[in-house]
């Protein structure tokens, strides 16, 4: 008799809905080598990578260990000329 080992596997979009990131940030993460990406699974004729709970402990890991501003998020600043323009516009 053979005992068959279940193991919870997520998709790239349920992991991305369960980290609360976008699933275009984990394929970022993934093409920087910042995370390991998941085995790769066809299933049918759907292609997916099928991520597990030791990936999604790592990846909340590394998220914990790297907050947004070292995550490679940049602020956004504005043109010198812009901002001078706006404070103009608004007195």
């Amino acid at each position: 008799m053979s005992y068959v080992h279940i193991v919870k596997s997520y998709t790239t979009v349920k992991l991305a809905d369960r980290l609360g990131v976008a699933r275009d940030t984990l394929y970022r993460w993934m093409r920087a080598k910042k995370i390991k990406a998941a085995k790769v699974v066809r299933i049918g004729t759907v292609t997916v990578r099928l991520w597990t709970e030791k990936d999604v402990a790592s990846i909340s890991k590394w998220m914990k260990e790297n907050p947004r501003s070292d995550r490679g998020q940049k602020k956004r600043a504005r043109r010198p000329e812009v901002r001078a323009q706006k404070r103009k516009t608004q007195r």
